[in-house]
């Protein structure tokens, strides 16, 4: 595995972000800097631990959701380099409370931003808890070519050797990049890309917990290579219609237990 390299002081950062978010929504800057084209990435923030800040309950404690998208993304120099940014936010919960509302708020702009040809990449920043569940979901009622990427931490933003900036900063790369087209939904954390087909997290703790026991990562990335093991071989079955009302049936968690292996 890539060891990382990309450990900027983030904490220190984070008081920042306020002044720096006006660029974030802004991108021309950083296109006029690299005197390039660079890909347009909408990241979408749904909360959990990436956007968590330490808590008065106990020295370890933390408050899920906290931070905004935009202000992660401002806290991380040189991301602004990789990518035309625009932020926004979809929630601010823990993933243990994500749900149909999320996301079908998340398909809802995912589709509107594709359809208008607004983005070449779509980030999502989210909780560990749920995050298979809902690249999953994703994975299975989205129809498009455009990258999609699910990134979080294991660390809140707070804590000392956070995880987060890297994780995200690897997202953004891979969701710029043209080689990520065609590959359906992805997880990136830990210098890892997974497919939402097979991706498990599988410890509670450790930044090295997303794996795919069934199929192994699909690339690695980190900040100076971008690596699939694989070309693109996008699959076109029959997408999952949403239906009318935000509300899903009750068997779906049977559903993603049966496709994931697992009962």
């Amino acid at each position: 595995m890539t060891p990382r390299s990309f450990r900027p002081n983030y904490s220190a950062r984070l008081f920042l972000a306020a002044a720096l978010t006006i660029g974030i929504a802004s991108p021309v800057s950083a296109q006029q800097a690299t005197g390039t084209t660079l890909a347009r990435v909408l990241v979408l923030g749904t909360g959990g631990t990436i956007a968590g800040q330490a808590s008065a309950r106990a020295g370890n404690a933390y408050d899920s959701g906290k931070v905004s998208a935009a202000n992660l993304i401002a806290a991380i120099p040189g991301i602004d380099k990789l990518s035309q940014i625009s932020a926004e936010q979809i929630s601010s919960i823990g993933s243990q409370d994500m749900n149909d509302n999320v996301w079908f708020d998340l398909v809802k702009r995912i589709r509107a931003a594709v359809d208008n040809k607004e983005v070449d990449g779509v980030v999502i920043t989210h909780g560990t808890d749920t995050m298979e569940e809902t690249a999953f979901f994703l994975q299975n009622v989205l129809d498009t070519d455009v990258p999609i990427v699910l990134v979080g931490s294991m660390r809140p933003s707070t804590a000392i050797g956070a995880d987060g900036p890297a994780n995200l900063y690897e997202a953004m790369r891979v969701a710029s990049a043209p080689e990520s087209r065609g590959r359906g939904v992805l997880v990136v954390l830990n210098d890892t890309i997974h497919a939402a087909r097979w991706v498990q997290k599988t410890n509670t703790t450790s930044v090295e917990t997303f794996r795919s026991p069934d199929a192994g990562p699909v690339g690695y990335v980190d900040t100076g290579s971008l690596r699939f093991l694989q070309p693109a071989a996008p699959a076109r079955g029959a997408k999952l219609k949403l239906p009318d009302a935000a509300a899903l049936a009750a068997g779906r968690h049977h559903l993603f237990a049966r496709q994931h292996g697992r009962r």
